[in-house]
């Protein structure tokens, strides 16, 4: 990815050196030249950034979305009249077995190193651990410790407002073959995501119970990433279409971080399918302390707090703008 940004890039650095030359020759004043070479080395990389970026997002998410999730369709079904003429011939396609079946479908496993990432890749190591068949279709892997069920094979962009990410964007063709000739116990699906859709509607056809898990607030980092309302709304809109609302409606349970975020996310008259994912540190930290006199100490010598009243308040979270971390100050 980084490599596409340079070709872009170094034509309009020669045209920069370019247009400053000629103002020299000109008898341009020298801050008249800074100024306007500083002005178009801006406006250079926002359309270096919108060329390699935000206009590849929009073309394949609007047109190149349609025509290949009709093709994603098209290989679900083809499994599906094959796995019926398996049974008519009498081959067994659904054997009974001591362990689960799980297929997890995400956008976010290492080499991302945010949350969502962790988590779901805890869950993975786990779940492996506890002998059951855990299949993974995600846009990206850590290569190093790849397996022969790891997946990274869904069609994806970068993501405009984090580089590091990539956005899913349509299921492909080898998600929709998994989805419609193998056995599953339960498909597990991390949203933000946008080929939730077609996963669940597959899932609801061959009733196949669908785990969602709800992890980022769209509505207030759709606001924080975007300035404009309109495209927030017409944004919002098609999330809603092809993700959150699919969940609502055909997910067996909807889960987020806590069940006050779900109420808000999906809706209080969804109440009785919505769970709050358990945390992962309830097993880790305990009130009960070995040494009594623990939380004195600590608070002495890592914060310089020597009494009771003082609060001390401790927080694990990537430093960014959209997190709001600003606002415990005041709180």
């Amino acid at each position: 990815r980084r490599s596409s940004i340079a070709p872009t890039a170094a034509p309009q650095n020669l045209r920069h050196k370019a247009v400053a030359a000629a103002a020299l020759m000109a008898g341009a004043p020298k801050a008249d030249r800074e100024n306007g070479g500083s002005i178009k080395r801006d406006v250079s990389c926002w359309i270096a950034a919108l060329r390699t970026h935000y206009l590849v997002l929009l073309i394949f998410t609007v047109i190149v979305y349609f025509p290949r999730l009709c093709l994603s369709y098209l290989v679900f079904f083809l499994a599906q009249s094959l796995r019926l003429i398996a049974r008519i011939f009498g081959l067994e396609t659904n054997r009974p077995v001591q362990n689960r079946r799980i297929l997890v479908v995400t956008d976010y496993l290492p080499p991302q190193t945010h949350g969502i990432a962790i988590r779901c890749a805890a869950y993975v190591k786990h779940m492996r651990a506890q002998g059951h068949e855990v299949v993974v279709f995600s846009t990206a892997s850590d290569t190093s410790r790849e397996t022969s069920f790891d997946h990274p094979n869904i069609p994806a962009v970068v993501n405009p407002f984090n580089l590091n990410n990539c956005i899913g964007y349509n299921p492909g063709v080898k998600l929709a073959w998994f989805l419609g000739a193998h056995s599953w116990d339960v498909v597990h699906v991390f949203f933000p995501s946008l080929v939730g859709s077609f996963v669940l509607t597959t899932c609801s056809w061959r009733r196949i119970p669908v785990y969602c898990s709800h992890h980022v607030e769209m509505n207030m980092f759709a606001h924080e990433h975007v300035p404009f309302a309109p495209v927030v709304k017409f944004g919002m809109f098609t999330y809603n279409l092809i993700g959150k609302w699919p969940a609502i409606k055909w997910g067996t349970l909807n889960a987020a971080p806590t069940l006050v975020f779900a109420r808000d996310h999906l809706g209080k008259e969804h109440e009785k399918n919505l769970r709050r994912v358990p945390s992962g540190t309830h097993d880790v930290f305990t009130p009960k302390m070995d040494n009594p006199n623990e939380r004195q100490e600590v608070r002495s010598k890592r914060f310089g707090v020597q009494d009771d009243k003082t609060k001390v308040i401790l927080m694990v979270q990537r430093l960014s703008g959209e997190k709001g971390t600003e606002r415990i100050f005041p709180a």
